[in-house]
């Protein structure tokens, strides 16, 4: 990567939420681990020298990159798009099940709301809107393993199912 470069240089997936069944994924917040490892993201990023984070609309991003930036000192903010793929629809689904719907989704089979290649058109277009918003800022953005995956598949050729469930929870991803 480029020290100089500007824009979006890194992609983190949020921290562990507190999984609810009862409530949608969307909503989840932080748990007790997840804002532990949001607190030690911080000084993960240092070397990345951010002018400041951006999140997810989601709780479980935007908690982590307040978190984050706060341990780093720089300013946060959510933007539109970053979201995760939309799938409230298909409602909680147990481990075999949500992972078969994973495996089919970046096969380019449907899964909840939105197929994966519509997921990443918006994801992409909230990365552009990101880095027009905040002109000359280094920034990482918080977001979601499966636009993430999805994003960073078709740019890099990856398989995509392999690099979801390879991602960890407050993975980076630095882009150049």
């Amino acid at each position: 990567m480029e020290s100089e470069a500007t824009g979006v240089v890194a992609l983190v997936r949020h921290a562990r939420p507190e999984v609810d069944p009862s409530v949608p994924s969307t909503d989840w917040r932080l748990s007790a681990e997840g804002r532990a490892a949001a607190a030690g993201l911080g000084e993960r990023l240092r070397p990345l020298r951010l002018d400041r984070l951006v999140a997810s609309e989601e709780a479980k991003a935007a908690e982590t990159a307040s978190i984050a930036a706060g341990a780093l000192g720089v300013p946060w903010d959510t933007a539109p798009g970053l979201h995760e793929h939309s799938r409230r629809s298909a409602g909680y689904l147990g481990a075999d099940d949500f992972d078969a719907a994973m495996r089919g989704l970046f096969a380019g089979r449907p899964f909840g709301d939105e197929t994966g290649d519509d997921a990443c058109d918006r994801f992409e277009a909230a990365l552009a809107g990101v880095t027009a918003a905040w002109p000359g800022e280094r920034v990482a953005v918080v977001a979601h393993g499966t636009v993430m995956a999805l994003y960073l598949a078709r740019h890099l050729g990856v398989d995509g199912y392999e690099t979801w469930r390879s991602l960890p929870l407050v993975g980076v991803a630095e882009l150049s």
